[in-house]
């Protein structure tokens, strides 16, 4: 993530350079125009601004940025009105700080020798995962639908009552076993 606001500063620096030559077109080729030179103002502003928050937020910390996503969506919804360049860079940006906060660290423990050794971080905003509470959900899960399809079929008139009961056991001990 540093090395994207790293980039995605660098780049929006380098296109408000962009936006400067516009800028000096507009005033001293072409025909003056007002709204050309403070469109060209804005998005320079915008550029240079965008720029430099990114390269100010490099050095902060991965769990602050995540608490700063309505910061990048901002920067993002604002660099509409800029160029698509600034606008693109800022979307990149943003979806990565938003990709790193919805994902986060799902693992929070590595397999070593065959054992789970369990992060020192307690409620890190980590899902802990093991294997015989995945296991039991699965099965769970597998069970319900088993039932839920001997239902239909029983309600739909497939099967009988006397039908359903004993492949409802059957299911049952399967799973269970």
């Amino acid at each position: 993530m540093k090395k994207t606001l790293k980039y995605g500063g660098i780049l929006c620096l380098i296109a408000s350079l962009f936006d400067v030559a516009s800028l000096m077109l507009d005033i001293f080729y072409y025909t003056f125009s007002t709204y050309y030179v403070v469109f060209d103002s804005i998005c320079i502003l915008l550029s240079v601004g965008t720029g430099i928050i990114y390269l100010s937020l490099m050095n902060k910390t991965e769990d602050y940025l995540k608490s700063r996503r309505g910061l990048f969506l901002t920067l993002t919804i604002l660099n509409i009105f800029n160029g698509l360049v600034v606008w693109v860079i800022s979307f990149w940006v943003q979806i990565t700080v938003s990709r790193r906060q919805q994902v986060g660290t799902f693992f929070p423990f590595s397999k070593e020798n065959g054992q789970q050794k369990k992060d020192n971080q307690q409620d890190s905003g980590s899902i802990n995962l093991d294997e015989e509470s995945y296991q039991e959900r699965k099965i769970a899960k597998d069970l319900t639908e088993k039932l839920e399809e001997l239902v239909k079929l029983r309600d739909k008139k497939l099967i009988t009552e006397e039908e359903y009961k004993s492949m409802r056991e059957e299911a049952i001990k399967k799973f269970i076993n």
